[in-house]
């Protein structure tokens, strides 16, 4: 874990981009497993399809120790 915080630390791009994808994958697994849940429309498909994106970005942020500064804007984040 080590390699990969101080290969993200020199790419920040590619960070941020990793960072926003994962909060993505977890706002929309969230929203859509709550759309099933609250229509009864509960496909087993679905919730995979869902669910796996969504444990992705849980993952990754939390080997990058959930920290999400690196998307405020640079000046924010330096304050």
């Amino acid at each position: 874990m080590k390699k990969m915080r101080k290969f993200l630390k020199k790419h920040k791009n590619l960070n941020i981009i990793l960072s926003t994808v994962a909060v993505i994958w977890i706002w929309r697994g969230v929203w859509d497993l709550t759309d099933m849940i609250v229509f009864s429309e509960i496909d087993l498909s679905l919730v995979l399809g869902f669910g796996i994106p969504m444990l992705i970005g849980f993952a990754y942020l939390f080997l990058n120790d959930s920290k999400l500064t690196e998307l405020l804007h640079s000046n924010e984040a330096e304050e």
